[in-house]
């Protein structure tokens, strides 16, 4: 095999027929918001025929923001089996990467000041504002064990909930429900209200 960089027209480049993934029009508007502001990063992979092998999302963001062409690598002497293979190992594998979420929230909570100041809303990361919220609070000072919040007057309280039970929620009462009955019709439980032995 062996590869070349290129800047092709985007109308030479073919979208690959077997592409399994899918991109939704948010992540094509956000994958067009990153080109414009932190550039076109990431070159696409084509065959020697330009047929488009990891790139779909970024293809497609290009075509939304108007660009003639865009980087790409093209690799030449693939087998059409291993050309399948690298389409759906370029996006799976980046997948099974998990995050070290402690230092991804102190990069999350200096970031914005930065950006901010070239006029780049943190969005850009991809990220919701939500997300970040809900990361920051999970290392603030003082968070910790939810544990440590049940007051110490019931710690010594019986339990109520046991491995194996089901509860269920209506409006008038929180049930318990212990037993199946095989005569009864399917879905139907025996149930006690909660507390009631």
């Amino acid at each position: 095999m062996s590869y070349r960089y290129a800047n092709l027209p985007i109308e030479q480049i073919r979208p690959n027929a077997k592409n399994t993934r899918t991109h939704s029009k948010k992540q094509i508007r956000q994958i067009a918001s990153s080109i414009r502001e932190l550039g076109f990063a990431a070159p696409v992979l084509v065959d020697e025929y330009d047929v488009l092998i990891a790139g779909h999302g970024r293809l497609e963001a290009a075509r939304s923001l108007g660009m003639g062409s865009i980087p790409a690598i093209v690799l030449d002497g693939l087998s059409e089996a291993k050309k399948r293979a690298l389409m759906l190992a370029d996006n799976r594998i980046a997948q099974s990467a998990g995050w070290d979420r402690e230092l991804l929230s102190i990069e999350l909570a200096a970031l914005p000041e930065l950006l901010i100041e070239e006029g780049i809303d943190v969005g850009i990361t991809g990220f919701e504002p939500a997300e970040i919220d809900l990361l920051h609070m999970d290392f603030e000072d003082g968070a910790g064990d939810l544990a440590e919040d049940i007051p110490e007057d019931c710690l010594g309280c019986p339990r109520v909930t046991q491995i194996g039970d089901l509860r269920c929620l209506t409006s008038s009462a929180l049930w318990r429900c212990t037993q199946f009955e095989r005569s009864c019709a399917p879905g139907q439980w025996r149930a006690r209200p909660h507390g009631i032995s």
